[in-house]
Order: structure tokens, then sequence, then C-alpha cells
């Protein structure tokens, strides 16, 4: 919740739809956040912390927004895939068409409240995604998937603590409730 002047919180944002997961931008200057406003959960981004306008970022299904790590871009789920969004947030906000950057089974937020199930390197090249393993009637195991953008090569991550892929470390263990990484 945004402070005043004053320093005293007030609502950002105060509707009659599903308005969850705001992620603020690197600058500080904006907000993206899912929306059910147009029927179906969609990205959304408008200024921060004074409000404005809202800009609808993604053309269908959309959830789990981040920002990359210098705030040109914008990554979401749709579904199956992780889709980019090249942004320009110097002065405004103007994007691109979002495109998919690669395609599978990675697990969604299991909780449905929107916040991504994936992690995205400092340089935005490397994604950590979860994947649910186990055949036709056996019980699924999370696995942790590096994904490489501009090869789209995958490495499986070991679920053992103090394993490491690329930049990332398992510091907990898979407990009888889920993951817990």
């Amino acid at each position: 919740m945004p402070s005043s002047r004053h320093g005293a919180p007030h609502v950002f944002l105060a509707t009659e739809f599903d308005e969850r997961s705001p992620r603020v931008s690197p600058d500080g200057r904006w907000v993206a956040y899912v929306s059910d406003q147009p029927g179906e959960r969609r990205v959304f981004v408008q200024p921060f912390p004074e409000g404005g306008e809202a800009v609808w970022v993604s053309p269908g299904w959309g959830t789990e927004v981040a920002w990359s790590r210098d705030g040109r871009e914008l990554f979401y789920r749709n579904r199956t895939s992780l889709m980019t969004v090249p942004v320009d947030t110097r002065e405004g906000f103007s994007q691109a068409v979002p495109v998919p950057l690669f395609e599978d089974t990675y697990e969604l937020d299991p909780w449905g409240n929107g916040f991504p199930n994936y992690d995205v390197s400092l340089d935005g090249q490397q994604f950590l995604m979860v994947r649910l393993e186990g055949g036709e009637g056996a019980p699924h195991q999370p696995g942790l998937v590096l994904r490489t953008r501009a090869s789209g090569a995958e490495e499986l991550m070991p679920l053992q603590p103090g394993s490491t892929l690329g930049p990332y470390t398992v510091a907990a263990k898979i407990g009888e409730g889920g993951m817990d990484i």
C-alpha cells in the first residue's frame, strides 16, 4: 500500500474486480498486476504510486507477472507459455507485442494468487521453472528446470539441499506438504 506525502498509507486501486499480484518496476514508477476486469485474468500496468490509466499488456490470458531487473521487459505466463514483452518506461509507458519465450508443461502458481512460480536470472537470460514429474498413476514430484533463453536448452536441477544449477542453490527440500525452496 503506497504512502501519501504525509506518510499515511492509502488505497492504490479499489474496483469491483479481482486485482492481485502487484509487482513494482525496478525504477519504482510503475506497477504491473493481474486483473479479471476483462472477464479473464490479464496483465495490466499503471503509474505508481499516483495511479492513473491502466495499460492492458497481455492480449490474452495472463498471470504470474514479473519485471526484468533492468525494467525493460515484462514476463508473464499464458497457460503453458512464458511470455515476454519489451517495454519502455522512460517517458510514459509503451510496449511491444508480447511473444512466447518458450512453452512447456511447467507448474502454474499452485495457490492461485498469481505470483510467479518461476524466477528470472539477473541478466534475464535464464529462467528457473517448476515442473511436476511423474507418470500416469505415479505421484507427481516437483522438479526444477533451468531454461536458457538463447538456446532454449533446459537442465534438470536435482532437488537435494545444497544442489546448484547455474546461479541457483537449493536451500530446502521436498516435504510431505510440497516443495519449499
